[in-house]
């Protein structure tokens, strides 16, 4: 037979329930008294036990050691958190230490009358009123220094100055004692003391040696600057500069064409050639053929003088050409001063000597060609990077110095050539001849002033004349090449 939810329960099953809940009754007061035990036989910490303040000062460890073991000494205390706390309005007092002296009510101390003695006051209010008088004075002297412009400014730390900055500047300094008739005068400051002892009153006179002029110094330029390559231009291929071009040109036209059409400039001639002359020109070719044709031939004409005049007018004359050379000769100078030194076993041959002069020249760089009548031949060139780099590729490739020609007449006939009984001029062999280079480099300033040719017949004339430039070192160096090579 089946049962629903709310049928009642047998009398078993709950005769079962109530012992079941019994049991757990008693196992909870159980519990209850279990730890009732445990926390009665809780012990209160060492450091508890013994209140702060009960050990006094300069007892021994073996007297407090003795105190502890002995039980009848040491107070029995109850636990704190057990006992009852004594409360005042709005607080617990703290149960860990010894409320034996405490008590809920405060007291307060009564204290014994004090009489003031006769004149304390007065003295008090002297005292504020000196005390009023120094702090007005010392503003009104902070006052006077600030009007004086005398005050330490505390942003420069001119407040951290010693007392020897404290004493006013003297009244002659250091610096103007040379222009003084007497010198400084001993404790002369500015209170005091006279004009007197300038010496020079007359602002005109030539012997005043502080004049209205101002000596502005010479800028100096920084030696690394002259070495600073000039930046180069941005490379742009052959399309882009046509583009460029084309856009210029464009713009150009542009501006002439609205120049014409406000009526600023006349509009130009149209621009006929032979081959479009019956285009542009058609009527009037038609009619007169040879008066229209010599038109157009004569325009032809006056378009290219035109084109020559201008050109004409851009082209340099001889004086602005050599301008022109001096100008980049000179910056190539302004980069600094090199110098090249050259020796030439046999300088005879006249076409060698004519290009060694002449290309020295045309650089425009300064030196000097030391001839030894029958020896080697130093040749010294300063100027320009550039011009130097030039000579030396003149000296070291471009010559030929093994190739020798006799010198030519009036007439332009060599010697060896000309017609005549007398014998030939046999010329020297210079199978063997060359060049060496024996020094290059940069130098702070050009020794020469110009390009001179000299001829010597000794050694000992030769470093003579170097010893004046102090450049006698170039020809001993030459000597130690050729004693190298032999």
């Amino acid at each position: 037979m089946k049962r629903g939810r709310n049928a009642k329960l047998g009398p078993n099953v709950e005769v079962k329930k109530r012992a079941r809940i019994g049991v757990t009754e008693h196992e909870n007061v159980k519990e209850a008294k279990d730890e009732e035990e445990i926390l009665k036989n809780i012990k209160i910490h060492p450091l508890l036990q013994m209140p702060l303040g009960t050990q006094k000062m300069g007892q021994d460890d073996n007297d407090i050691s003795d105190k502890k073991r002995s039980s009848k000494t040491v107070p029995k205390i109850k636990n704190p958190l057990l006992s009852d706390w004594k409360q005042r309005d709005g607080f617990t007092i703290n149960p860990y230490i010894d409320q034996s002296d405490l008590s809920i009510v405060p007291e307060r101390k009564s204290r014994a009358l004090r009489i003031n003695e006769p004149g304390k006051q007065i003295e008090r209010a002297n005292n504020l009123r000196q005390r009023a008088k120094q702090e007005r004075l010392e503003l009104e002297h902070q006052e006077e220094l600030k009007k004086k412009n005398l005050v330490p400014d505390e942003r420069i730390g001119e407040d951290r100055y010693g007392d020897e900055f404290a004493e006013p500047p003297p009244y002659i300094e250091w610096w103007d004692v040379p222009f003084l008739k007497n010198g400084m005068r001993r404790g002369c400051r500015y209170e005091g003391c006279g004009e007197e002892v300038v010496t020079y009153k007359d602002e005109n006179s030539e012997d005043n040696p502080i004049t209205s002029y101002i000596q502005h110094p010479v800028p100096i330029e920084a030696p690394w600057e002259r070495l600073i390559p000039t930046p180069k231009p941005l490379f742009l291929t052959k399309q882009e500069q046509k583009r460029l071009r084309k856009n210029r040109r464009m713009l150009l036209m542009k501006e002439k064409q609205d120049r014409i059409k406000l009526g600023l400039d006349a509009a130009p001639k149209p621009k006929v050639k032979l081959k479009n002359l019956m285009n542009v020109l058609t009527n009037e070719t038609i009619r007169n053929p040879t008066e229209v044709e010599m038109r157009v031939r004569q325009e032809i004409q006056e378009r290219a003088d035109e084109h020559e005049r201008m050109n004409a007018e851009r082209k340099l004359n001889k004086e602005e050409r050599r301008h022109k050379v001096e100008q980049k000769v000179e910056q190539d100078r302004s980069r600094g001063i090199y110098s090249c030194v050259f020796v030439v076993q046999r300088l005879v041959n006249p076409k060698h000597l004519y290009k060694v002069d002449m290309n020295a020249k045309q650089l425009m760089l300064t030196g000097a060609c030391l001839r030894l009548r029958r020896g080697r031949s130093l040749v010294i060139v300063e100027g320009g990077l550039r011009g130097v780099e030039k000579y030396k590729s003149l000296m070291m490739r471009r010559i030929n110095w093994t190739a020798n020609e006799s010198p030519r007449t009036k007439d332009g006939d060599s010697p060896t050539t000309a017609p005549g009984p007398g014998p030939a001029l046999l010329l020297e062999d210079l199978s063997d001849n060359r060049c060496d280079r024996v020094w290059e480099g940069e130098v702070p300033e050009a020794r020469f002033h110009k390009w001179t040719e000299y001829t010597f017949e000794s050694d000992e004339a030769i470093i003579e004349f170097l010893s004046k430039y102090k450049l006698e070192n170039y020809w001993r160096q030459s000597v130690y090449l050729e004693q190298e090579d032999a």
